[in-house]
């Protein structure tokens, strides 16, 4: 394969207040080593990750630095969807939100992790029913989620991946849990907040309520 994703590894990326990460059409792909990887720093407040590769193409980002932007950052697939993938904690914790809009999965890869910071915002299936919240491996996450819509949970490609949501899950929507048709193997979900979403829907995979398996 041609490598095409671009790699950013030094420094710090300081972008304007509501400034704007613009991901084109042919800047990124699926495979691993064709997503946009920001292992740097970015820096600024009320920034947006936004798609233009067109209503059907995908944009796929890694974020691996410990960055310092702050506010609310949105993850815009309103021009394509999106798969912006977490692979450290920090990234993500100096935020006070994340707002994902329909056709964006935010993707949490970190190994044995703990997130927390950012209020959650979610909405719809993610990109292609990729899930609009995924944990990949297993983790705590310590967030609050809000459900804007009817939203799935997933886990990824594994059935050792234990993911603990012990912040607090509101709205009263459906969570649907693990619906891709594309994967074999589906981990398990915990639910240990105080949770007033609307109804569960476990599609896939095991679902854990404080002591009860269903």
């Amino acid at each position: 394969d041609t490598l095409i994703a671009y790699r950013f590894s030094n420094g710090t990326i300081t972008l304007p207040t509501n400034g704007t990460i613009d991901i084109r059409n042919g800047a990124s792909g699926s495979q691993t080593d064709d997503r946009i990887l920001f292992s740097n720093v970015l820096a600024g407040s009320n920034l947006t990750i936004w798609n233009t590769n067109s209503t059907t193409g995908t944009a796929f980002v890694r974020l691996n630095g410990a960055n310092t932007w702050t506010g609310n950052l949105t993850l815009d697939s309103s021009s394509g969807g999106q798969f912006i993938e977490v692979l450290n904690a920090a990234s993500i914790s100096t935020l006070t939100k994340i707002t994902g809009t329909t056709g964006a999965t935010l993707a949490l890869n970190s190994a044995n992790g703990t997130f927390s910071g950012p209020e959650l915002e979610i909405r719809g299936s993610g990109s292609s029913s990729r899930g609009a919240l995924r944990i990949d491996n297993t983790s705590t996450i310590q967030n609050t989620i809000t459900l804007a819509a009817n939203s799935t949970i997933g886990t990824g490609n594994s059935l050792d991946t234990v993911a603990t949501l012990s912040g607090n899950i509101s709205g009263n929507l459906q969570i649907n849990q693990n619906t891709s048709s594309s994967q074999t193997n589906f981990g398990t979900i915990v639910y240990g907040g105080t949770n007033t979403f609307g109804a569960l829907l476990v599609s896939r995979g095991n679902a854990q309520i404080g002591s009860s398996v269903v």
